[in-house]
């Protein structure tokens, strides 16, 4: 059965207080009062929560060249930080979506501001804004793959 956490909280606590009114009564005291039912909790989703993220689409595929304008870590709606880097197209400045923050810290391929690299993804559009879903990321002669050749994140478990 699967109750929600605040109800069970709910349902123990009265149940306590029958309990502990019955042996009040039966020692010839009055029953206590029925402790105080806890305050719901706060089922509000995270803002843009609900939104799925967007998807690699090889058609979309396309390459940005140049210095790393920006590194942003970010909390994304699933709860977990994301690293971002913004990089110029032109004049247009593009958000580049790499990755669990996580994920790049393990791999030993530091990524800062002015580092200049040379990135394959797919274009997408996020809240209205130009955005670039990174597959793979060049730095001179070093390849951080993020991604496989269907834009599967090479960090999510393999499905068998």
């Amino acid at each position: 059965m699967n109750i929600p956490h605040a109800t069970r909280l709910f349902l123990v606590a009265s149940v306590a207080a029958w309990l502990t009114a019955g042996l009040a009564m039966a020692q010839g005291g009055s029953p206590a009062p029925a402790p105080a039912a806890p305050a719901p909790a706060d089922t509000t989703p995270p803002p843009g929560a609900g939104v799925p993220p967007p998807r690699y689409d090889k058609a979309t595929e396309a390459t940005l060249k140049g210095p790393i304008q920006e590194v942003k870590v970010v909390d994304t709606p699933s709860g977990i930080r994301g690293t971002h880097l913004m990089l110029k197209d032109g004049k247009q400045m593009i958000e580049v979506f790499t990755g669990p923050t996580v994920f790049l810290e393990h791999q030993n391929f530091p990524l800062a501001k002015g580092d200049a690299v040379e990135v394959i993804g797919s274009r997408v559009t996020v809240n209205g804004t130009s955005a670039l879903l990174a597959r793979q990321i060049r730095k001179g002669d070093t390849i951080l793959l993020l991604r496989d050749e269907n834009g599967r994140p090479v960090w999510a478990a393999k499905k068998e």
